[in-house]
């Protein structure tokens, strides 16, 4: 996650934090809201969704054999048929017109 300025303080739905840049990993089903805040920057609050992704050549094909509904099974129960979108993160904080 980037933030233009940098340093802004990160923090989300989901409970973690950090100082931008920074890196999270986190599980690839649910969506989350962070939120950024800089001294003499308006907040800025970015919905992360978690959305379907099947990988190249349709489920359950990730290998060069078909694991079947016992794999897709796994995947969808994994969130490894998901990705996060906007990844990565990247917001332009605005000077806050109050300062």
């Amino acid at each position: 996650m980037r933030t233009m300025p940098s340093g802004a303080q990160a923090s989300s739905s989901s409970g973690w934090e950090c100082a931008t840049p920074c890196t999270v990993t986190i599980n690839r089903r649910g969506d989350f809201v962070v939120a950024l805040q800089k001294d003499g920057y308006a907040t800025k609050t970015v919905t992360v969704q978690s959305v379907f992704a099947p990988p190249p050549g349709g489920l359950g094909r990730r290998v060069s054999v078909n694991t079947g509904l016992i794999g897709q099974a796994a995947d969808m129960a994994s969130g490894a048929n998901y990705r996060h979108e906007p990844n990565p993160l990247e917001v332009r904080l605005e000077r806050n017109e109050l300062d």
